[in-house]
């Protein structure tokens, strides 16, 4: 399919069909290939019931709105964007000419072209065209998971604006599902004194003290026969009794749409309150109306976002306010799409925030800016980087490099007594955080483990190079392996690099991006000799095949290359019997052994932007020896 696409063609009838790919027609607008897609309500309900308020679906029409991706081709007006940047998609267009649009309230413009409400398409789509000025470009610190979620981030902002949230008031927020949750954040993020969270389901009550909530609370059901608006009353007292409210919250924001909620919320405000209406449930409700005049309250619709909501958004997640991958429970490919709308359709309590991935398939190695001085293009300030046996010989110097070219290092070892000591060391010489884990690359499990580990606990949720440069050697004959030796020689170099590359894979995948770098050695590319090491040499032709399968599956997230050194000294080298030294060195052009730190500096190359284009090579580094 040239531009594979979720649409809904009835109501409770969707199908993945092709679309034409489309073209650019405005000078000002941008083509998108869609990373990853929240499902949002909206969709579902579209889905199910065909209509929302005055949208109603006439015609087939694509699913989706809350989207992340990456640039495509720009316009010819089009200067702050370019190909291969990661962007954020705000869904809504305002035709920017009405009095709506001019006053700055441009999310009231009737006529908005919003994703995926009735005539438009949505974003479930291979392709999707933006104005330029509605995309925003996110740092590279956010996955294009975290990207997707600055939609739902940012209609939580939108509504702490429309409450004019300001620090050290009361907030209640009604209803703990996606968009309470984050309100919740946002407004602990603005200086809340206090934020209450309340829902009827004790799983997400959870979910919101996770998000620094001070309270939560769970009304109770009403008795049989009871009328609802005494009920409403009745909890609302209770609520403010129990959590030293006196006379109720400053603001309260209603996110469930539910109309006892909503009672609940009038009658708990304090008198001259804010209530910011946001939840979307039945569209006419029993208001007590009463006690809104006689409280004197403000009472405020919130929809969508306003100016400014998509860039404070992309703060608040980028600089660790707001941990939105917490909420993402369940994730699907494009063509699982269907599937993902049925889990959301269930309403199970487990579930928050579903993510459909898109149909990636284009190479995302476009550097920040292929323009910036070549050392610039060099350093890795920033970057999160994993090594395996990363406590001696080459993989140290590998560590070492990495840290002193700016990245953050995480040290895998297997056996070392000193990889603490030795991470502490480079880390007090380069200025940057390395940190020792033990783990065992040949056991899938437990790499897989530490990889997990490394990503949220040392990245806080992000990993951006990992070396795969665990490695064994024994010389053997051929005739005289037994089943434990040729296992030992094999579940390291080469099984441990399969799951070292699968572990970080999977979170490359998520991102959108990734490296990943396999020593190999020339015992790839010729048998060495005189010694008899078939195992190594056939692990090590292996993986470097393994690599360049790699390159070409993962084509449209990661970059995968390998390095085959040499003769290098290390102790895997001095190991061997002495006599060979002298037949080695007669074969090497260069008549010398290497250092293992002549090695960190091609290492820090194939990791950093400066080979941005390079996938599936095998950096061949032996003095020569390969040659003749």
């Amino acid at each position: 399919m040239e531009n594979p696409s979720f649409v809904l063609r009835a109501i409770k009838d969707v199908v993945i069909e092709d679309r034409p790919k489309p073209e650019l027609e405005d000078p000002y607008d941008v083509m998108v290939h869609v990373a990853q897609t929240g499902i949002c309500g909206s969709d579902v309900h579209y889905w199910q019931r065909g209509r929302i308020g005055d949208y109603i679906v006439t015609g087939p029409m694509v699913l989706g709105h809350e989207s992340s991706g990456v640039v495509v081709e720009v316009g010819s007006k089009v200067k702050h964007l370019k190909p291969g940047d990661r962007v954020a998609l705000e869904p809504g267009v305002p035709c920017r000419r009405c009095d709506y649009c001019r006053k700055g309230a441009y999310h009231l413009c009737g006529d908005m072209i919003f994703a995926a409400t009735p005539p438009w398409d949505g974003t479930l789509a291979k392709y999707y065209i933006n104005a330029a000025d509605f995309c925003y470009k996110v740092p590279d610190s956010m996955t294009l998971e975290e990207a997707a979620m600055v939609e739902p981030v940012s209609v939580a902002v939108a509504i702490a604006k429309t409450a004019d949230l300001s620090a050290h008031q009361t907030v209640l927020v009604l209803g703990c599902g996606p968009i309470g949750v984050l309100c919740q954040a946002v407004a602990k993020s603005y200086g809340a004194k206090t934020v209450i969270g309340v829902d009827v389901v004790s799983s997400r009550l959870e979910v919101a003290k996770s998000y620094g909530v001070d309270h939560t609370f769970m009304p109770p059901k009403p008795e049989p026969g009871a009328d609802p608006i005494a009920h409403a009353e009745k909890v609302a007292a209770m609520l403010n009794e129990q959590l030293g409210l006196g006379d109720g919250p400053d603001v309260v924001l209603e996110c469930s749409g539910a109309e006892p909620c909503i009672q609940l919320g009038i009658f708990a405000a304090k008198r001259g309150a804010t209530f910011v209406q946001a939840g979307m449930g039945k569209e006419v409700v029993s208001v007590p109306i009463t006690s809104v005049c006689i409280k004197g309250l403000v009472i405020k619709g919130s929809i969508r976002y306003l100016a400014g909501c998509y860039p404070a958004a992309i703060d608040l997640i980028s600089s660790g306010q707001i941990n939105v991958k917490r909420l993402i429970t369940n994730r699907y490919k494009f063509e699982e799409a269907e599937q993902a709308f049925e889990l959301v359709k269930a309403g199970r309590q487990d579930v928050f925030k579903v993510m459909i991935a898109g149909v990636l398939r284009m190479p995302l190695f476009q550097p920040p800016d292929v323009h910036a001085p070549v050392l610039q293009q060099f350093s890795l300030k920033g970057k999160i980087a994993a090594v395996t046996g990363g406590s001696r010989g080459i993989g140290l110097e590998i560590v070492r490099g990495l840290a002193e070219a700016g990245a953050d290092v995480a040290l895998i070892y297997s056996s070392s007594p000193d990889a603490e000591r030795t991470a502490a060391e480079i880390a007090a010489q380069t200025g940057v955080r390395v940190r020792a884990y033990h783990s065992d690359v040949s056991k899938r499990s437990i790499i897989a483990e530490t990889i997990n580990q490394i990503t949220e606990e040392f990245g806080n949720g992000r990993l951006d190079i990992v070396v795969a440069n665990s490695g064994v050697c024994a010389n053997v004959p051929s005739l005289e392996y037994t089943e434990e030796t040729w296992y030992r020689n094999n579940s390291v170099n080469y099984d441990g690099v399969m799951w070292t590359a699968q572990a970080a894979g999977k979170i490359f995948e998520k991102q959108g991006r990734g490296n990943l770098i396999i020593t190999a050695s020339v015992s790839a590319i010729l048998v060495n000799i005189p010694q008899t090491q078939a195992a190594y040499n056939a692990s090590k032709a292996a993986v470097v095949h393994l690599a360049k399968s790699l390159a070409v599956e993962w084509a449209n997230f990661a970059r995968v290359n390998c390095i085959s050194p040499g003769f290098i000294l290390t102790k895997m080298l001095t190991n061997q019997p002495k006599e060979l030294m002298a037949q080695w060195l007669a074969m090497i052009p260069g008549r010398r052994i290497c250092e293992a730190a002549e090695l960190k500096s091609a290492y820090v190359f194939l990791a950093s932007d400066a080979c941005s284009y390079m996938t599936g090579a095998n950096l061949v580094i032996d003095g020569g020896y390969t040659l003749p």
